[in-house]
């Protein structure tokens, strides 16, 4: 997995040290726009954590509402170059807004938020002359300020208890508890989904397209033969709306708001290392236990040498992790997919095998059984391919990824391409018929079939929905929320243990 160093760590946590339960957030809009001025001016002057400021101020723009427009006014075309005109913007606020008062910095206290918000992040500031300047010009009592240390240090402590108990007797510094409950809740989640989820297949079984159907999104670009040696490693955060991580190399590279694009550029960075983001997973069936799914750089047709190493590297460094091997239906037991399977194996111990793996059959919308080919002979062939290397009982899900990915966007009122509409009426139809439905062929049913409710939706899309299971998809949903939570018991375990 990703790896930062103890600074980066801390100051990446800060990118998200931020919810919709920010006080400032329920006040209008001129009041979010100007603390929104502030804090990226104050920000900006913060050497430590410019790396990360981008990556912030799109999730504080998010959070808060700021314009496209306003947020350009603030972050692209601000004059802002030092301590100076962080004092001038700060005037010009107060002279041109009717007061501290009237803007409610004063009145409502928010004055209070914005030192300990930014004190919080840039850890140094406190001793600065410039900050002593707008502790001054914002009327902070010394009083006052000395419990805002105190219930700040006690938060870099992570002394919750005694940073809640510094507030007490202090009615106008209530807004406070927000930044506790916030580091509160990160402190209970920092340590979930630490057994990463491993996706491996060679590059023709379709890998990216089941990793996409399992998140609800086209997030991971198709791999081809050009593509770098990088592990994409996919952490769920169901309170984050969307995705922000980072990519190592030579620098990190840190961002917020990733989509498909940020994916391809940071993959085709031949000096990045591995990239890690992080957000809520928009599967249809909802993924209730926290989860990493690492994307393993599987090799192409030649058998990329550095493709391999890293793959077996993360394999190597995941021993206790539970692999999902990804065949291609359509093109069982090629040369390339037996060399890299009985690679796998060998590092597993062959007790391990059978609980270890779970073979994903994907691709079974290709198989035509108007020609004389059957789900039931494909689903058969798979078992006596992996019984050809060893493996007995091996649980086997056959799927049809790219059935699942468009008619999951289908019952989301996605936008399709015409070739995309093309195909899901296709998948929308032939998975009505019974015959060729996957819903109970899997080799071994999950245990977790009558924990996890099917979403409800209009009668219009019932069919759609009805499609979906018998791609395959409910099958998949409920055997990775089985490993995610065989795997959050282990950690808890780990824990206690620790």
């Amino acid at each position: 997995m990703c790896k930062l160093n103890g600074n980066e760590q801390i100051q990446y946590n800060l990118c998200t040290l931020f919810s919709e339960k920010h006080p400032i957030v329920k006040e209008d809009y001129i009041t979010k726009y100007y603390y929104f001025t502030l804090l990226h001016a104050v920000l900006e002057q913060n050497v430590e954590f410019v790396p990360y400021l981008s990556a912030s101020m799109k999730v504080y723009k998010h959070r808060f509402g700021i314009s496209d427009e306003d947020y350009a006014k603030v972050v692209e075309e601000s004059s802002i170059k030092s301590v100076k005109d962080v004092l001038v913007k700060l005037k010009a606020i107060r002279k041109n807004y009717y007061s501290f008062t009237r803007w409610r910095l004063y009145k409502r206290n928010y004055k209070y938020v914005f030192i300990t918000h930014i004190m919080l992040i840039n850890k140094n500031i406190g001793g600065t002359s410039f900050f002593e300047e707008i502790k001054t010009y914002l009327k902070v009592k010394e009083e006052i300020f000395d419990v805002i240390l105190s219930f700040i240090e006690n938060l870099n402590k992570e002394d919750l208890a005694s940073a809640k108990k510094s507030l007490e007797e202090h009615g106008e510094l209530r807004d406070l508890t927000y930044f506790s409950d916030e580091i509160c809740a990160k402190k209970a989640t920092a340590d979930i989904a630490k057994t990463p989820i491993l996706v491996v297949a060679t590059m023709s079984a379709g890998k990216s397209t089941f990793i996409n159907s399992i998140i609800g999104e086209d997030l991971l670009p198709s791999k081809n033969e050009a593509c770098t040696a990088k592990s994409i490693a996919l952490t769920s955060r169901h309170e984050l709306p969307f995705y922000i991580g980072f990519k190592t190399g030579s620098t990190t590279t840190f961002d917020s708001f990733i989509d498909k694009n940020h994916l391809i550029a940071w993959n085709e960075d031949e000096k990045a290392g591995s990239i890690h983001i992080e957000g809520r997973f928009n599967s249809f069936l909802p993924l209730n236990a926290p989860m990493t799914i690492i994307d393993t750089p599987g090799p192409n047709n030649s058998m990329d040498r550095q493709h391999s190493d890293v793959t077996f590297e993360l394999l190597n460094a995941n021993k206790d992790s539970h692999i999902y091997y990804v065949l291609n239906a359509a093109n069982l037991g090629t040369d390339d997919d037996r060399l890299l399977l009985s690679k796998v194996l060998k590092g597993i111990p062959e007790k391990q095998w059978g609980n270890r793996i779970t073979y994903i059959l994907n691709r079974m919308d290709e198989i035509d059984m108007e020609a004389d080919e059957s789900i039931q002979g494909v689903i058969e062939s798979a078992g006596n391919y992996l019984a050809s290397l060893g493996i007995r009982d091996a649980t086997i899900i056959p799927y049809s990824s790219r059935a699942a990915f468009l008619l999951q966007k289908a019952l989301g009122d996605g936008e399709f391409t015409r070739k995309e509409k093309l195909n899901v009426n296709y998948y929308a139809d032939v998975y009505q018929d019974e015959a060729y439905s996957l819903k109970i062929l899997a080799t071994r049913q999950s245990s977790m079939l009558i924990d996890i409710g099917a979403v409800e939706v209009g009668q219009d899309k019932e069919p759609l929905k009805q499609a979906l299971e018998n791609s395959g998809y409910y099958a998949v949903i409920h055997s990775l929320q089985e490993v995610a939570d065989n795997n959050q018991q282990i950690d808890l375990k780990e824990n206690i243990a620790k």
